[in-house]
């Protein structure tokens, strides 16, 4: 829905991005304690997605300068196509 509204504002993917980023953050802090007050969080898996988060976090920004505009497009909608049939033929 993020993305639908800011392409409808004429921003590119890239800043798109940027926008969804903070926004996940600012949530992702309110809904972690949520959890850990109830006592519902796997700090091991947690530390394992975090590291990989990190990760992508640095490479992701590099290939998107690097890449350019086209180049995300084109993976995000190989992504959603590959991801979609999936979906389609194993449920």
């Amino acid at each position: 829905m993020i993305i639908t509204a800011l392409l409808v504002h004429g921003l590119d993917l890239v800043r798109i991005n940027a926008i969804k980023v903070f926004v996940i953050f600012a949530y992702t802090f309110v809904a972690l304690g949520v959890f850990i007050y109830h006592g519902q969080v796997d700090y091991s898996l947690g530390f394992a997605l975090a590291a990989g988060n990190s990760i992508g976090g640095v490479i992701g920004p590099k290939l998107a300068v690097d890449k350019g505009h086209d180049w995300i497009k084109k993976v995000v909608s190989i992504t959603v196509l590959i991801f979609a049939l999936k979906l389609l033929l194993f449920p």
